[in-house]
């Protein structure tokens, strides 16, 4: 642990050139622990996809369905259920009631700041 508080006392009273190394070497270090990170969870879910059984309707089975139907029919879905979950009537009500009269009002006091 001391070993870790000397290297960071040693950083700290290096020139500005030295402090801009050690700061690009160890943000690049940490960004790629978190990336890695990132990707062995990617890594795991997308496992327990591949190996989950996916059981495909007997028509898309039977066709060979470009790419470009397959990502129609995927968008027609999406939009389908984005739009039964979103209200079917819309009403804008914009009601502006003026509770008070700025008119009566005290003029603040001015404070000069020091």
């Amino acid at each position: 642990m001391d070993a870790i508080k000397d290297f960071f006392k040693n950083i700290r009273h290096s020139d500005d050139a030295t402090k801009k190394i050690w700061l690009i070497v160890l943000s690049v270090a940490a960004m790629a622990v978190v990336i890695g990170i990132w990707l062995l969870g990617l890594n795991a879910k997308f496992s327990k996809i591949r190996n989950a059984k996916v059981e495909a309707s007997p028509a898309i089975a039977e066709s060979k369905a470009s790419l470009r139907e397959i990502f129609s029919a995927g968008l027609k879905s999406v939009t389908a259920a984005i739009k039964g979950k979103l209200p079917s009537g819309r009403e804008i009500n914009l009601n502006f009631e003026r509770n008070f009269i700025a008119d009566r009002l005290e003029p603040l006091p001015k404070n000069n700041l020091p």
